[in-house]
């Protein structure tokens, strides 16, 4: 009989050879993948972290609207854009100054023009060691600044509000201690000691002197920002237009413009032409043209590029007419920025 062969109940598979890995192709499909993902994830990202910038302009424009309300429920009237101050008596009883005059006289009724508001010397305003100019012109984005942080403590270089002297506003805290603002808390001072040339570099914080002319400016909180913001009041429901040139009449080649943000002593210094309209025409008369915030301000960043455009027609409905510069501004009239 033949003997019964016993065979293993589990009979041993044969082995299989252990992977070492992903192959090359594999790895860069993996790759190719996460590339993918992160051009998908950045660009959301990037417009996330500029919307957060955006809204923190915003906020910080709200607060400065908060202020020259402030302004106007101490004064009567919002801060003007345009504006010379003189520390010479007689400078102030020149025809061409009446202007100057007149907006001083609605703030301060009883400001004592012989004293020039208690500033006389001219060192209130100066900038240490950089001499006592007899004439101060300022711009809108110069305004925002003078009328919301007041004077310049020449010891420390905080901004100290007026002197609450209704005839000597303009005195030096030194003297009279006694104050009426800042209405706004600016991230910056003058830097003491200061130096003999005028310029940024003697205004620390978000503070500039883009036209190096003594007068500070302020920046946004956007990084790397060197602009400031642009300022133009409605002066009473119709934003300020120049005269004509030489008495021409308004046309192709002699357009009005809003001048407020220009310097009035380096007329190649030009913020913004204009400010926004809602209709718009240079070329026609100026109150046919109607702004946008018709009886306040506005108040502009020129956003992350720094260039604030030429203002003029912003229709939110329609913005496809503003141009590439324009389109990343700020302002106290539209949520974010003016178009994508």
């Amino acid at each position: 009989m033949e003997a019964v062969r016993n065979w293993p109940s589990n009979p041993q598979k044969p082995s299989r050879r252990l992977r070492g890995g992903f192959t090359l192709v594999e790895l860069l499909v993996v790759i190719v993948i996460i590339a993918i993902l992160i051009g998908l994830v950045l660009p959301a990202i990037s417009g996330v972290r500029a919307r957060a910038r955006e809204a923190e302009v915003k906020n910080d424009i709200a607060k400065l609207e908060q202020a020259i309300t402030a302004f106007k429920v101490e004064f009567g009237i919002d801060p003007p854009s345009q504006i010379s101050l003189f520390a010479a008596p007689a400078d102030w009883n020149l025809p061409a100054n009446t202007r100057s005059m007149n907006l001083i006289r609605q703030i301060w009724p009883r400001f004592d023009f012989s004293d020039c508001g208690g500033a006389s010397n001219g060192t209130v305003f100066a900038v240490p060691g950089g001499g006592t100019p007899n004439r101060f012109d300022l711009n809108g984005a110069e305004c925002l600044v003078f009328f919301l942080g007041g004077m310049i403590d020449q010891q420390s270089g905080a901004f100290t509000g007026f002197a609450k002297d209704p005839a000597n506003p303009f005195t030096s805290r030194a003297i009279i201690t006694n104050r009426q603002g800042p209405y706004f808390e600016f991230v910056g001072a003058l830097r003491i000691p200061a130096s003999a040339t005028a310029g940024d570099g003697n205004w620390s914080g978000r503070l500039t002197d883009r036209d190096a002319d003594w007068l500070p400016e302020y920046r946004d909180t956007l990084p790397q920002q060197a602009m400031p913001y642009v300022y133009f009041s409605a002066a009473s429901g119709n934003y300020r237009t120049a005269p004509t040139t030489a008495g021409m009449a308004i046309s192709m080649s002699n357009p009005w413009v809003n001048t407020d943000n220009r310097d009035a002593s380096n007329s190649a210094y030009t913020l913004m032409n204009y400010a926004y309209y809602v209709s718009f025409s240079p070329f026609t008369s100026p109150a046919m043209s109607a702004p946008h915030k018709p009886k306040g301000f506005q108040i502009i960043s020129p956003g992350s590029d720094g260039i604030y455009g030429t203002g003029g027609l912003f229709n939110p409905e329609n913005t496809s007419a503003l141009s590439r510069d324009d389109r990343d501004n700020i302002t106290n009239f539209h949520a974010g920025r003016l178009a994508n």
